[in-house]
C-alpha cells in the first residue's frame, strides 16, 4: 500500500544518510523509521511481530555491545520453544546461554485486562484447573518461589513429567471470563523458560493517582 511504499523510501533514504553521515543521531533516526515500517507491515499482514521484536532488541544489544539488558515481555514472547516463533526462541538461536528466560506462572488472584469489546476492567480468577503447570507448582504450598528448571533431575519421574506438555495459565492484555478456558496453553516448560517464578495469589495493580 501506499504508506508501506512511502516508509521503505524513508528506510532508504536514511541509510544512504546513516554511510554518509555515520552519526549516532542518524543510526537511531534510522532504527525508527525501521519500527514504524515494522508497524505498516504487521497491520497489512506483511510481518509477524515476534521476529520484529527480536531485530530491534538485537539492534539495541548491538549499539551497547559491554552492556546487560533486561526484556520484559508476556510468557508466549519471551519463550525460547521454536513453535510459533516467538521472539525469545529468536534470540535464544542468537545468543544462546548468554541469556536467561524467566516464566511466569500464579495460581490464583487478580489482575488488570481488557474484556473484549468491551474495556480495561479488574478480574479475579479461582485456583488453576487441576492436573495443569499451575496447580501442581502451587501444590507445594510455597507462596512464592524461583524454580530453576535447568538444574531439574535428568533423568526419573521428574524429568519425565517436566518432559510433557502441561496445560498453564496465558493470561495477556485481554481476558473473559466467558471463556476462560481459552487462555490456558499446553507448554513444555524447560523448553519454553529456562527458569519459573511463581506466585499462589496476585493481587490487582494499584492505580496511580491523578
Amino acid at each position: 500500500n501506499a504508506a508501506d511504499s512511502t516508509w521503505r523510501d524513508i528506510v532508504s533514504h536514511l541509510q544512504a544518510a546513516r554511510a554518509t553521515r555515520g552519526s549516532s543521531d542518524a543510526a537511531w533516526a534510522l532504527q525508527n523509521a525501521r519500527i514504524v515500517l515494522q508497524s505498516i507491515q504487521e497491520h497489512a499482514n506483511q510481518a509477524i511481530r515476534d521476529p520484529s521484536m527480536a531485530e530491534n532488541i538485537t539492534w539495541i544489544l548491538d549499539q551497547n555491545p559491554e552492556a546487560k539488558i533486561v526484556l520484559w515481555a508476556h510468557n508466549e514472547h519471551v519463550s525460547a520453544a521454536p513453535t510459533g516463533r516467538p521472539m525469545g526462541s529468536t534470540l535464544r538461536t542468537m545468543y544462546g546461554n548468554q541469556m536467561v528466560v524467566f516464566g511466569f506462572a500464579f495460581n490464583e488472584g487478580g489482575f488488570q485486562a481488557v474484556e473484549p469489546q468491551k474495556a480495561l476492567r479488574e478480574f479475579t480468577v479461582p485456583p488453576a484447573e487441576y492436573g495443569s503447570f499451575d496447580a501442581v507448582l502451587a501444590a507445594t504450598g510455597i507462596p512464592i518461589f524461583a524454580l530453576d528448571l535447568r538444574q531439574a533431575p535428568k533423568s526419573g519421574p521428574v524429568a519425565e513429567w517436566l518432559a510433557a506438555p502441561h496445560r498453564s495459565r496465558s493470561i495477556g492484555s485481554m481476558y473473559s471470563e466467558a471463556s476462560a478456558a481459552a487462555y490456558y496453553r499446553n507448554r513444555v516448560a524447560p523448553e519454553a523458560f529456562d527458569a519459573v517464578l511463581f506466585v499462589e495469589k496476585t493481587t490487582v495493580a494499584r492505580k496511580n493517582p491523578r
